[in-house]
């Protein structure tokens, strides 16, 4: 059986008539000899199905067309055929049209066409300095692009820069904020804070003042005074009053001096110390160490006083009575009335206490005046 490529039909190859270019010569139906030049025009007929869209690439394989379909294809070929010769002549005919109309152009301006170069090289010319105007521009206008692609990198870089610094000025900002907030905290601390009654503590008993605990006296019920006890004392009130005369710079009548060695201290070279045993200091020096303790008292009272922002006129809590008396005692050492000694010195620690208040008062106010006042650049 053979399939026809055009109208898909299958037949005996035997009884099929049409054209097979796969076949040997031979005769067909009507007796002719299938050659050379009708497989030629069996294999244009395909082809000429197959690019109009009519029958497959795989019908095309079949190479087999049967009458019918040879006679109606043959019937389209040569109608297609004389459509493109139609065409053809056509585009002749309007090719000739041109070629008159072209020639006929030619003539009329060809009186023009000297005039009409002069004036195409003038203006190509023209045109020629235009476009070398252009690209004069054009390399002015790069280079000026460049310029301000450096100008806009350099901008970004001090912006990137100052951005930078910015926030490390803000993290210091910050920081600086968070310390004086510390620092604040602390002066408002340190202003409610007296360091001199912290270091240097007045307290009293019954018979006694003492100082860091040490007792100055005659201690109850044993009548008699550990004089190195109450010597390490004396040193420590020798030591706070030089500390207080250096601090508030008191002025004084005539020369103050200091010597402090703990328990064996002396004021303007007056001893500060006894033990009658030793008899190393006799009474009398002893007793012009205690009234010169007494005077820098009153003068260390009267000037811190002033120093005050209010001026306070608050008086000594327990009277003074220069050169040798306080609370109408006497501050002057004498073994008969050893009793009556003590509470001279517990009064006298009484009035160094209130001075040690009124020592902080007078901090405190500097403090303050020194954290509201503009910093000095």
């Amino acid at each position: 059986k053979v399939k026809c490529a055009f109208c898909k039909q299958e037949t005996e190859e035997e009884a099929a008539g049409g054209v097979n270019p796969n076949q040997d010569d031979q005769a067909n139906e009507g007796g002719e000899v299938q050659d050379e030049e009708t497989r030629a025009m069996l294999a244009k007929i395909l082809d000429f199905l197959r690019l109009t869209n009519r029958i497959s690439a795989e019908d095309v394989a079949n190479q087999y067309l049967c009458d019918p379909c040879l006679d109606k294809t043959s019937k389209i070929l040569e109608d297609e055929q004389s459509t493109v010769d139609r065409e053809i002549q056509i585009v002749k005919d309007r090719q000739k049209t041109l070629d008159v109309d072209f020639a006929t152009v030619s003539v009329k301006l060809g009186y023009k066409r000297e005039e009409t170069d002069e004036v195409l090289r003038a203006r190509l010319a023209e045109l020629e300095a235009q476009e070398e105007a252009q690209k004069q521009r054009m390399v002015e206008l790069v280079e000026k692009q460049l310029a301000l692609e450096k100008e806009e990198a350099k901008f970004w870089e001090d912006l990137n820069r100052f951005e930078k610094k910015l926030m490390d000025n803000e993290e210091k900002n910050a920081t600086a904020e968070k310390r004086g907030q510390y620092l604040e905290r602390e002066l408002e601390r340190l202003v409610k804070f007296n360091v001199l009654s912290e270091v240097f503590v007045i307290t009293t008993d019954e018979e006694n003042g003492l100082i860091n605990g040490l007792r100055i006296g005659v201690l109850k019920d044993l009548q008699n005074i550990f004089w190195d006890e109450t010597n390490a004392a004396f040193g420590q009130i020798v030591f706070l009053f030089a500390y207080a005369y250096a601090r508030f710079e008191v002025p004084s009548q005539g020369e103050r001096t200091f010597d402090v060695k703990g328990s064996q201290s002396r004021v303007n070279n007056f001893p500060v110390y006894y033990d009658p045993q030793t008899k190393e200091v006799d009474t009398g020096m002893f007793n012009k160490g205690l009234r010169e303790l007494l005077r820098c008292m009153v003068e260390l009272h009267e000037h811190v006083r002033r120093l005050h922002e209010k001026g306070t006129s608050e008086n000594l809590f327990y009277p003074v009575e220069l050169p040798a008396k306080i609370a109408g005692q006497l501050i002057e050492f004498n073994q008969s009335r050893a009793q009556d000694w003590t509470l001279a010195m517990k009064s006298f620690l009484v009035n160094v206490k209130q001075l040690l208040t009124l020592f902080g008062e007078v901090d405190r106010q500097q403090l303050k005046r020194h954290s509201e006042s503009p910093p000095v650049c």
